[in-house]
């Protein structure tokens, strides 16, 4: 071929009004100034070059190189530590076999999402694992600046079965001190995505050692000029019938891009496994702030008790502080509490009012709170009711067998310990007869 464009050339050339001005010399130079790669073992390789710089060519990655890019253990703190926006995806779908008995052909799915933008104070992890109709789980935490999401549910007939209550809940709270890595970090401890890369030397041994057939496996390489990219496709069998499709995706420095994995039993069932790297504009990370407000603290230490917030208390057991109420209650965010939001607040978020004489109360503590008699709590005179409510509480008093009980019902005439020793005063003195 290119014996046969080196003669249209020259014909070309020859028969054009330039064709006078030109030597022998200076029509060989126009004619070998063909520059590319002329290696034909090059993934660029160009049949018509003639010129080949250093560098043109760019060679296929070797099998091992796509392999050990695969194996890679690749976690957020790393991909941190080379772009200050980053992040990951991975699925997994996998027949659950005779683990749930009649159920054996239920599919389990298992995905997870995280996005850090470290300049912006923004991430994103999400966790969701599920088998239709037996068990579904999803756990999601997304902040940007002071704003959070949180995302629980929990359902499904296991859940049901081993007395649990099923869960749904979303809602947004607010960090006055954003630092997405202190929630990332604990909320990933168990993440399956970190267990997928190995510690193997050789993961195509690991193949083979798991019986498939890598010496007569088809492989194919692909280049994508645009991006310098590269993407292995192997394909293979093992001594049961089983099928392997691997595709392995990495950039111009061997650095892993997405991989996916579908295997294929002899019966027909599928295992499927994608997994990929993001980076820069591919990170985006949003918030709604329409979601209903809370003052749950913004930490991963396991699921608060969602059931059990009667006391106010966060799921450490520390009571929250007026901020946190303020951000509760505070509807329309101008930073002054009406008794028509703290009223909305009681019925729709802490389980409404005991009775009337309760609600009563309550209103006479906030209007005595309110000391500019506007109408309004703004945080200060929030902040003092508070106070006030804890320095109402009564004094406990220790049993002897380790209860507490108020410690007006000491001596009422009553045993109110299961042991009898808060009436210990027999002759009614003072002296009492306790020890």
């Amino acid at each position: 071929m290119n014996k046969i464009i080196v003669a249209l050339a020259s014909i070309l050339i020859v028969t054009t009004p330039l064709a006078g001005c030109l030597d022998e010399a200076t029509l060989e130079e126009i004619i070998d100034d063909i520059v590319g790669c002329m290696d034909t073992q090059a993934k660029n390789y160009d049949e018509n070059a003639t010129t080949e710089l250093v560098g043109d060519c760019i060679y296929a990655a070797s099998m091992e190189a796509f392999m050990d890019a695969m194996s890679q253990e690749i976690d957020i703190q790393s991909m941190l530590n080379q772009s200050t926006t980053a992040g990951y995806s991975m699925s997994m779908t996998m027949p659950m076999g005779d683990e749930l008995g009649d159920m054996g052909d239920a599919m389990m799915l298992v995905e997870e999402t995280v996005m850090v933008n470290m300049s912006a104070n923004a991430a994103h992890v999400s966790m969701v694992m599920s088998v239709p109709m037996m068990f579904s789980s999803t756990t999601t935490m997304i902040q940007v600046g002071e704003v959070v999401n949180v995302h629980h549910k929990l359902d499904g007939m296991l859940v049901t079965q081993m007395g649990a209550e099923t869960i749904d809940d979303k809602y947004q709270t607010r960090d006055m001190n954003p630092n997405v890595m202190e929630w990332v970090i604990p909320m990933l401890a168990d993440s399956m995505a970190s267990d997928i890369g190995g510690d193997s030397e050789d993961p195509k041994d690991d193949l083979t050692d798991e019986g498939w057939d890598m010496d007569s496996a088809t492989i194919s390489v692909s280049f994508d000029s645009t991006t310098n990219a590269q993407t292995m496709d192997l394909s293979t069998t093992n001594e049961t019938g089983s099928i392997m499709n691997l595709s392995i995706k990495i950039d111009e420095s061997s650095n892993l891009m997405s991989y996916s994995m579908v295997m294929t039993n002899e019966t027909g069932s599928a295992s499927h496994m994608n997994y990929a790297l993001m980076w820069g504009e591919a990170v985006v990370i949003t918030v709604d702030q329409t979601l209903p407000k809370t003052a749950i603290p913004v930490h991963w230490d396991g699921l608060p008790d969602f059931n059990n917030n009667d006391d106010w208390d966060d799921d450490d057991g520390h009571e929250q502080s007026a901020d946190d109420f303020m951000v509760m209650i505070d509807q329309n965010e101008d930073e002054l509490i009406s008794w028509n939001e703290f009223e909305d607040f009681i019925i729709y978020e802490d389980g409404g009012w005991v009775d009337d004489d309760d609600r009563t109360e309550t209103q006479e503590h906030f209007n005595y709170s309110d000391n500019n008699n506007d109408g309004y709590l703004d945080i200060d005179e929030l902040s003092n009711w508070l106070e006030s409510m804890d320095d109402d509480e009564e004094d406990m008093w220790m049993c002897d067998n380790g209860e507490e009980i108020p410690e007006s019902w000491v001596n009422d005439g009553e045993e109110d310990c299961e042991d009898g020793s808060d009436e210990y005063d027999n002759d009614n003195s003072d002296d009492g007869d306790h020890d």
